[in-house]
């Protein structure tokens, strides 16, 4: 394997793995619609659950087409990330970066889905 896909690799892995850690943390130690204060008046840390997508959309539906569409819409996104991952030239480092962050978003995306 070439050096850039482990070092993307490594970075993917550290940040699911932050991400599910962080979101494990939350559940075992904010009741569920608490809010702790990290700097006071201008960042608080909120406990909430969205069952939709962004901004709530299609929140609170279980199984049928939202469920289905929530696990394909992933998915995808992994799959078409990789595939860009893999055409991107050894200089685009930078590039190369970015799309890993989103891939790690998404792969967290999905986990969350599934689970």
């Amino acid at each position: 394997m070439k050096r850039k896909y482990w070092v993307l690799l490594i970075c993917v892995v550290f940040i699911v793995a932050l991400d599910q850690y962080t979101k494990y943390e939350v559940q075992q130690r904010i009741h569920l619609h608490q809010s702790i204060k990290v700097i006071n008046g201008f960042f608080n840390l909120t406990h909430l659950r969205n069952t939709g997508g962004a901004f709530g959309i299609l929140g609170g539906q279980k199984g049928g087409i939202s469920s289905l569409f929530f696990l394909i819409l992933p998915l995808a996104a992994v799959g078409i990330i990789l595939y860009l991952i893999y055409k991107l030239k050894e200089h685009e480092r930078i590039l190369s970066l970015s799309l890993s962050l989103i891939l790690s978003g998404a792969i967290g995306n999905l986990i969350d889905r599934i689970r």
